[in-house]
Protein backbone atom coordinates (compact mmCIF):
# COMPACT_ATOMS: atom_id res chain seq x y z
CA UNK A 1 0.00 0.00 0.00
CA UNK A 2 1.29 3.45 -0.90
CA UNK A 3 0.27 6.49 1.13
CA UNK A 4 0.24 10.02 -0.31
CA UNK A 5 1.64 12.94 1.64
CA UNK A 6 -0.75 15.79 2.27
CA UNK A 7 1.61 18.66 1.46
CA UNK A 8 1.04 22.08 2.98
CA UNK A 9 2.79 23.72 0.07
CA UNK A 10 4.89 22.43 -2.83
CA UNK A 11 8.66 22.36 -3.01
CA UNK A 12 9.83 24.78 -5.71
CA UNK A 13 13.12 23.94 -7.44
CA UNK A 14 14.78 26.57 -9.60
CA UNK A 15 17.74 26.16 -12.00
CA UNK A 16 20.16 27.29 -9.26
CA UNK A 17 18.80 24.68 -6.79
CA UNK A 18 21.65 22.34 -5.95
CA UNK A 19 21.67 19.95 -3.00
CA UNK A 20 18.79 21.72 -1.23
CA UNK A 21 17.95 19.66 1.85
CA UNK A 22 14.35 18.79 2.67
CA UNK A 23 13.25 16.86 5.75
CA UNK A 24 10.31 14.45 5.71
CA UNK A 25 9.09 13.28 9.11
CA UNK A 26 7.34 9.93 9.51
CA UNK A 27 5.85 10.22 12.99
CA UNK A 28 4.72 7.04 14.70
CA UNK A 29 1.20 6.82 16.11
CA UNK A 30 0.96 8.23 19.64
CA UNK A 31 -0.70 5.07 20.95
CA UNK A 32 -1.65 1.54 19.91
CA UNK A 33 -5.12 2.65 18.69
CA UNK A 34 -4.06 6.04 17.29
CA UNK A 35 -3.06 6.90 13.72
CA UNK A 36 0.38 8.03 12.60
CA UNK A 37 2.58 7.83 9.54
CA UNK A 38 3.98 4.57 10.90
CA UNK A 39 2.62 2.24 13.61
CA UNK A 40 2.97 2.94 17.31
CA UNK A 41 6.38 2.23 18.88
CA UNK A 42 8.12 1.57 15.55
CA UNK A 43 10.86 3.60 13.92
CA UNK A 44 12.41 3.99 10.49
CA UNK A 45 15.56 1.88 10.09
CA UNK A 46 16.37 2.85 6.51
CA UNK A 47 14.86 4.61 3.53
CA UNK A 48 15.15 4.41 -0.24
CA UNK A 49 13.94 7.41 -2.21
CA UNK A 50 13.33 7.59 -5.95
CA UNK A 51 12.19 10.46 -8.14
CA UNK A 52 10.04 10.60 -11.26
CA UNK A 53 8.80 13.17 -13.76
CA UNK A 54 5.05 13.32 -13.08
CA UNK A 55 4.07 13.93 -16.70
CA UNK A 56 5.22 10.54 -17.97
CA UNK A 57 6.63 8.63 -14.98
CA UNK A 58 10.24 8.73 -16.24
CA UNK A 59 12.73 7.88 -13.51
CA UNK A 60 14.84 10.97 -12.78
CA UNK A 61 16.28 9.81 -9.46
CA UNK A 62 19.93 10.33 -10.41
CA UNK A 63 19.27 13.88 -11.56
CA UNK A 64 16.72 14.99 -8.93
CA UNK A 65 18.22 13.37 -5.81
CA UNK A 66 21.67 14.79 -5.11
CA UNK A 67 22.91 12.35 -2.47
CA UNK A 68 21.87 9.20 -0.66
CA UNK A 69 19.08 10.17 1.76
CA UNK A 70 19.80 9.99 5.48
CA UNK A 71 17.56 8.81 8.33
CA UNK A 72 17.56 10.19 11.86
CA UNK A 73 14.77 9.92 14.45
CA UNK A 74 12.11 8.95 11.88
CA UNK A 75 13.06 11.88 9.67
CA UNK A 76 14.38 11.28 6.16
CA UNK A 77 16.53 14.07 4.75
CA UNK A 78 16.68 14.28 0.96
CA UNK A 79 18.90 16.69 -0.97
CA UNK A 80 17.33 17.76 -4.25
CA UNK A 81 18.66 19.34 -7.42
CA UNK A 82 16.82 21.15 -10.19
CA UNK A 83 16.46 18.48 -12.93
CA UNK A 84 18.39 20.15 -15.75
CA UNK A 85 17.65 17.53 -18.42
CA UNK A 86 13.88 17.32 -18.01
CA UNK A 87 13.52 20.90 -16.81
CA UNK A 88 10.29 22.55 -15.78
CA UNK A 89 7.36 20.49 -14.61
CA UNK A 90 5.98 18.46 -11.73
CA UNK A 91 8.00 15.76 -10.00
CA UNK A 92 7.28 13.02 -7.49
CA UNK A 93 9.29 11.32 -4.78
CA UNK A 94 8.61 7.77 -3.60
CA UNK A 95 9.83 6.79 -0.15
CA UNK A 96 10.25 3.12 0.69
CA UNK A 97 10.79 2.81 4.42
CA UNK A 98 12.09 -0.23 6.23
CA UNK A 99 10.85 -0.16 9.83
CA UNK A 100 12.66 -1.70 12.77
CA UNK A 101 10.22 -4.64 12.88
CA UNK A 102 11.05 -5.53 9.24
CA UNK A 103 7.84 -4.13 7.75
CA UNK A 104 7.94 -1.91 4.67
CA UNK A 105 5.89 1.24 4.11
CA UNK A 106 5.69 3.32 0.94
CA UNK A 107 4.83 7.01 0.70
CA UNK A 108 4.46 9.26 -2.34
CA UNK A 109 5.23 12.97 -2.25
CA UNK A 110 3.72 14.60 -5.33
CA UNK A 111 4.30 18.28 -4.66
CA UNK A 112 7.59 19.19 -6.34
CA UNK A 113 7.56 21.87 -9.02
CA UNK A 114 10.62 22.71 -11.11
CA UNK A 115 10.21 26.25 -12.35
CA UNK A 116 12.52 28.59 -14.21
CA UNK A 117 11.10 31.75 -12.66
CA UNK A 118 14.24 33.84 -12.97
CA UNK A 119 17.15 34.25 -10.64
Amino acid sequence: MTIDFKAVKPIILQPNSLKNAYMFEFAPASGPTEKGSIPYSLSVSSATVSGSFAENGTDVSSELIAETPTVSSNTVTVKLNYPQTTGEGKYNLRFILLLDDGSIYEFDFTAINAENIGV
